[in-house]
């Protein structure tokens, strides 16, 4: 039988508290602030991450189909080939976006972004 040390329930310990931690501030609710922005060419429209609601955006190909469910925006299905756009999953943060080449519908959130729980997304040296 394994005996725990008290040094190891510590460690057990704090690496719960961090995990928990951690998982609170990336699923946490959006920004009060934040509010979706959709662009096709020259027009945009603007919505409320509030409400839920399914948006068929108009572009070149045909229509795309976002969705907004829960404060959290995704696209559900597209004309294009490739579908990449619904393969990026759900976004929910200010600063996250979501972009469709091919149809030209570009899907980003807009407000304003905390710093305490700004995120990294790349690293160059």
């Amino acid at each position: 039988m394994i005996k725990i040390k008290p040094v190891d329930a510590v460690i057990i310990l704090i690496s719960a508290i961090l995990i928990t931690f951690l998982f609170v501030q990336t699923y946490s609710s959006p920004s009060d602030s934040a509010e979706l922005l959709v662009r096709v060419d020259e027009e945009s429209w603007r919505y409320t991450l509030d409400e839920d609601r399914i948006l068929f955006i108009p572009g070149p190909l045909g229509d795309t189909e976002i969705h907004i469910h829960d404060g959290e925006v995704f696209v559900e299905d597209s004309p294009c080939n490739s579908k990449i756009c619904v393969a990026a999953g759900k976004i929910r943060r200010p600063g996250q976006w979501i972009v469709c080449l091919p149809n030209r519908v570009f899907i980003s959130i807009e407000g304003v972004v905390d710093t305490g729980k700004e995120e990294v997304d790349d690293v160059v040296f």
